[in-house]
């Protein structure tokens, strides 16, 4: 009698389950596209859904027809449709439309990064200048900081105890390699290869620089150049143990600009008047 009983439940959920009507279709755009993971469910149990497979098709079981089928997707209109409206007999095709939405004017203003006031300093091209010690070089206006622990008189950054070869320098966020050109103790030749005409600002991170650079404890120096030329410039200079030049031109209808920049040191004048007073050195030529 058991056997028998559960014979029948198991025939009758057999007969509910095949009673229970199904929509098959596939959900595609305007221009024929299938959409993958498209949200199809009846308006009156939206928990019951189901999304669209790779080729933009569907199954879902219907209680009757007395509902309304529903189809969303992000980036398209929401389209309802009534069952009973609906051939269940046939695959049904949905036709989304794009939801376009016009949007209001937007501004992108650049600035100073966020990081800018958790820097150790932040110097100018004047900072520079200014600065006792730079002897017009913007590494070396660095040696003058509270962090930095350069021991000799180069302008190899060296912060917080860290050596000059684990410093980082960055120009426009792009990592300079060996940025001081030579390194004599009798302080000739002591220079980096950046002419504060260039600079617009220097950023000195004596550890945490921002998260573009990665992390470090040795520490970094980010360097931006100048954005907008104020005016075209021409210098040159000249001393017993140095020539050089700066040239700053504005191209076709002053949206771009471009600099070079040129140092030669050479030892014969400045060796030839001091020899008593530099009796060891012979000669020295540096170019850049």
């Amino acid at each position: 009698m058991m056997k028998f009983n559960l014979s029948i439940a198991l025939l009758l959920f057999a007969l509910v389950s095949f009673s229970q009507p199904k929509i098959n279709g596939v959900v595609k755009n305007r221009r024929g596209e299938p959409i993958f993971a498209a949200n199809v469910y009846l308006k009156s149990v939206p928990q019951n859904g189901v999304t669209t497979d790779f080729d933009g098709k569907f199954s879902l079981v219907i209680n009757g027809l007395k509902d309304t089928l529903t189809v969303s997707f992000i980036g398209y209109k929401t389209k309802e449709t009534l069952i009973s409206t609906i051939d269940i007999t046939k695959a049904a095709v949905i036709i989304l439309e794009e939801n376009s939405q016009t949007l209001e004017e937007v501004i992108i203003m650049s600035q100073d990064p966020i990081s800018e006031r958790f820097s150790v300093v932040k110097m100018k091209k004047m900072d520079i200048y200014l600065n006792p010690v730079s002897q017009g070089d913007p590494l070396k206006a660095i040696t003058i900081l509270p962090a930095s622990t350069t021991i000799n008189e180069t302008a190899n950054v060296s912060l917080r105890g860290s050596s000059s070869d684990r410093s980082r320098v960055t120009l426009n966020g792009v990592p300079v390699y060996n940025p001081v050109r030579a390194s004599q103790l009798n302080n000739q030749g002591f220079f980096s290869l950046f002419n504060p005409e260039i600079i617009n600002k220097l950023y000195v991170y004596a550890s945490n620089p921002p998260l573009t650079y990665g992390n470090t404890s040795a520490g970094l120096v980010e360097i931006q150049t100048v954005k907008n030329l104020e005016a075209n410039q021409l210098q040159l200079s000249a001393s017993l143990a140095s020539t050089g030049f700066f040239l700053s031109q504005r191209l076709k209808k002053d949206i771009s600009f471009i600099q070079v920049y040129g140092n030669y040191q050479l030892s014969d004048a400045f060796v030839g008047i001091q020899k008593k007073s530099y009796q060891t050195l012979k000669t020295f030529t540096i170019k850049t």
